[in-house]
């Protein structure tokens, strides 16, 4: 069916950044997504990368602190989108209230841009592969749609004491985000 071999790369920012946060102390800024689309792309045509994100919530009374945070955001953005073949994807943070009552912050819109992507390409076969770096079981069913349209489905994610799990299951081929690949990827 495909007369390509191109890859694309789909980033989930929200799971990156807390990976890069939690695990190696580094900000997205920190990383080189031209060195990462090499490693990941590993010698196949590179069709796009995408990359999913929300701003930070803004509300009245902001603190300058959250206000940075957003400038910050805003120019991190920016710059990914001037690299080339890079796309950014935002979706929204909403207030909600738990069952409990509490408030919390939620992203709409980030996933189901994803996974409309990941479905799209393969189903219309401008790529045989596609790379996605996620923790999310939400993602599961666009996976599955991508490998039926006959495309070979890699996931990149830190599976330290979950594997295997069933995203780990899912995937044609696995990658885990470990030290090694984290010192490969971070700017000089």
């Amino acid at each position: 069916m495909y007369n390509t071999d191109k890859m694309a790369i789909f980033i989930d920012g929200g799971y990156f950044g807390r990976i890069l946060m939690d695990e190696y102390d580094l900000g997205l800024a920190q990383v080189d997504y031209s060195k990462l689309e090499d490693l990941i792309s590993d010698g196949h045509s590179h069709l796009r990368t995408y990359y999913y994100d929300c701003l930070p919530l803004i509300e009245d009374g902001a603190t300058e602190s959250t206000k940075r945070a957003l400038r910050d955001a805003e120019n991190f953005h920016a710059d990914l989108q001037k690299l080339d073949r890079f796309e950014v994807r935002l979706g929204t943070l909403k207030r909600k209230r738990t069952r409990h009552g509490d408030l919390t912050v939620e992203q709409k819109r980030v996933d189901v841009q994803l996974a409309v992507d990941i479905v799209r390409l393969s189903l219309k076969g401008f790529i045989s592969h596609a790379a996605i770096i996620t923790g999310d079981t939400d993602f599961i069913p666009a996976i599955r749609a991508a490998k039926d349209a006959g495309v070979i489905v890699r996931v990149y994610n830190a599976w330290k004491s979950n594997k295997p799990d069933e995203l780990w299951q899912c995937a044609d081929e696995r990658y885990e985000v470990n030290n090694e690949f984290i010192e490969s990827i971070k700017t000089a």
